[in-house]
């Protein structure tokens, strides 16, 4: 991250710009942090993307119900897949009685 310099001169209150290490620490470590989830973010899209490519091109066989969505089971997961957008979701057997999502 690219320090900014102050114009020379520029002392005194009200002017000179205020300077705390502990907040600037903080800014700092959430801007990694920050970072870090939005190239996770990125990840989990590309993978999404690739899941529902994939899925769609078994459809003979995983097969759909009649509104054409199609439901896969893997390990303790279920991955739903519904048809005609990309509303993918996947869940685990035992949240998928109780609404929360994985």
């Amino acid at each position: 991250m690219a320090k900014i310099t102050e114009l020379p001169g520029m002392i005194g209150k009200g002017v000179e710009r205020v300077q705390i290490k502990a907040v600037d620490n903080a800014v700092d470590a959430y801007v990694k942090a920050r970072d870090r989830r939005m190239d996770c973010t990125k990840t989990e899209v590309e993978t999404k993307s690739e899941l529902i490519t994939v899925m769609r091109k078994n459809v003979e066989k995983i097969g759909a119900d009649a509104e054409g969505t199609m439901i896969y089971h893997h390990d303790d997961l279920i991955v739903t897949l519904k048809y005609g957008k990309d509303d993918l979701k996947v869940k685990t057997e035992a949240s998928d009685n109780d609404g929360s999502e994985d």
